[in-house]
């Protein structure tokens, strides 16, 4: 023994492997392969130690109910805390030792497979009904137990403290500009709340609180009262700021700013004209109404004048910019009117309405006759010679379906009057042999 002993400090010495005599790795007393033979013989002796239930470090009893004993546990602590502070103060992971992340002790792929394992580890607690933190037994009625559910708390109070203090929101994100949460929390909270009162709402109870609510309304009694005192507090502190009653700033030498302002002369003008049509006046003046009418003669006669000269404005504007007269929005392509105008206007003439489906109706007879005359082959153009034709003429019991409906050019129309078709075909075909 005092040999080996002597011959391992000459080896040490000299700078070689301590077992073998050879070139050891750099920093280290022993070679590769030696350094790999001593680490699997420990972990064979460490595998026998457990087969015999005895401490894998030294060999003795463990404690009840752990792998290593009292001792062994302890230096490993102390020695896992010494490395981890080591590691730490180099910016290396705790873990492997490579470079840990900015502002982590941990790189990204060991961080990954924590997480892993945690996740693993407390489902599989929480499925034997054990916390899923520490493994111990669970409050009553709760997933974890008492001593962890304090130490969240209070990990969770500290970290938000310390958010506050930083000038952050308590998640640790920027503040949004005159807030006191991030956008990302106030955007939670507000679909919290949205979900929340939509299942109040649901269970008909107060959207608030939770309580039997007003028969009528969507707020209980108490709630009612405390949601009108913060309306008019909130309107007296905007007040006082100079600001509108909503907080936004006011029309110059006005108190309300412009949406304010517009909604109370909307009220005001809504409740008036509900007042004068319970008290049967005229909706414009409160005056005596015509007979059966809104309103009076004279505000009729002014309804009526202002709604010509609206219709002449508006249609010298068209006519200046050279759209078309009804919506004034595209291209004329029909006389005054655009395509889509102008059949719109057919359509009401020939079957009495203007919806889309009529209108889409003449359109597709329009392009089966490839956009000629039924009669003459001559090209249509519409606004100019196009005309919608009934094949057997209303006056003879003609309808306005589409097997009825055909074009033709305005003077056919014309020419064939109240005729039948084939009436004038007939009379098309003496004239010709006359």
């Amino acid at each position: 023994m005092p040999d080996t002993k002597q011959r391992r400090l000459h080896l040490r010495e000299k700078g070689l492997c301590v077992q073998c005599g050879k070139p050891p790795k750099t920093g280290k007393l022993r070679c590769a392969s030696c350094t790999a033979k001593k680490s699997q013989d420990k972990e064979r002796r460490k595998a026998r130690r457990r087969e015999k239930g005895l401490c894998p470090a030294c060999g003795k009893t463990p404690r009840a109910g752990k792998i290593m004993c009292a001792p062994c546990a302890e230096k490993g602590s102390v020695r896992n805390a010494l490395r981890k502070t080591r590691l730490k103060g180099k910016g290396l992971c705790i873990i492997c030792g490579k470079k840990a992340r900015v502002g982590k002790t941990e790189c990204a792929l060991c961080a990954k497979k924590g997480g892993t394992i945690s996740k693993a580890r407390a489902a599989h607690r929480q499925e034997m009904g054990l916390c899923p933190v520490c493994g111990g037994t669970p409050a009553s009625g709760k997933i974890l137990c008492a001593l962890c559910a304090e130490k969240g708390c209070q990990s969770v109070a500290q970290r938000r403290e310390a958010n506050r203090k930083n000038g952050l929101c308590t998640c640790g994100r920027a503040l949004v500009a005159g807030k006191a949460n991030c956008a990302f929390c106030r955007e939670r909270m507000k679909q919290t709340q949205i979900k929340l009162k939509a299942h109040r709402r649901e269970k008909g109870v107060c959207t608030k609180c939770g309580k039997a609510l007003v028969i009528g309304k969507a707020l209980c009694a108490p709630c009612r009262g405390k949601d009108k005192q913060w309306a008019e507090q909130r309107r007296i502190r905007n007040r006082k700021k100079g600001l509108c009653e909503c907080g936004k700033a006011p029309e110059i030498g006005k108190t309300t700013c412009p949406p304010c302002s517009r909604k109370a002369s909307q009220r005001k003008q809504s409740l008036l004209v509900e007042t004068r049509r319970r008290e049967r006046l005229c909706l414009k003046c409160g005056r005596e109404p015509v007979v059966g009418k809104a309103l009076c003669a004279s505000c009729a006669e002014k309804k009526k004048s202002q709604a010509q000269r609206t219709l002449k404005r508006r249609t010298a504007v068209r006519c200046e910019k050279g759209s078309c007269h009804q919506c004034g929005r595209k291209e004329r392509s029909a006389g005054i009117l655009c395509l889509g105008c102008w059949f719109k206007k057919v359509a009401y003439s020939s079957t009495g309405s203007k919806s889309a489906r009529n209108s889409r109706m003449l359109l597709d007879i329009f392009n089966e006759q490839d956009g000629r005359c039924i009669y003459t082959g001559t090209r249509l153009v519409p606004g100019e010679n196009a005309s919608v034709d009934h094949k057997i003429p209303k006056s003879k019991g003609g309808t306005s379906e589409r097997e009825n409906l055909q074009w033709t050019t305005l003077d056919v129309n014309l020419a064939k009057r109240a005729l039948t078709e084939d009436a004038f075909l007939s009379l098309c075909a003496s004239v010709t042999d006359g």
